[in-house]
């Protein structure tokens, strides 16, 4: 199953994290491309890839958190998810500031920005 969610206005809180990792179990890819995440946020997703209840199996292909900002110690965790995975599990380029003013916008959807 792949979910996109993409609501730039609003930040994706602890209890939508919470909500999101839950799914994890549940989902292939999850689009949470720019979206403003809180550290908390990315606390949850970083627990729920470093599960050891073994009966909590992921099956997460990729997450997509292309455009979204983060710490540089949030940055340094999800490489090392990558490595531990031996895949890009997680993606995470920051959005280029050149490329929105190419577009003319913000590349959301439905431009109120």
């Amino acid at each position: 199953t792949h979910l996109i969610y993409q609501n730039a206005k609003y930040a994706i809180d602890q209890h939508i994290g919470e909500q999101f990792a839950e799914m994890f179990p549940c989902l292939i890819r999850l689009d949470l491309s720019l979206c403003q995440i809180s550290d908390e946020t990315v606390r949850i997703i970083l627990a729920a890839f470093s599960e050891q209840d073994p009966d909590y199996i992921p099956t997460l292909e990729k997450l997509d958190l292309s455009g979204c900002s983060f710490t540089e110690s949030a940055i340094q965790l999800f490489e090392e998810i990558n490595r531990r995975k031996a895949s890009d599990l997680i993606v995470f380029k920051p959005q280029d500031v050149s490329d929105m003013d190419k577009e003319g916008g913000c590349g959301c959807l439905s431009c109120c920005c």
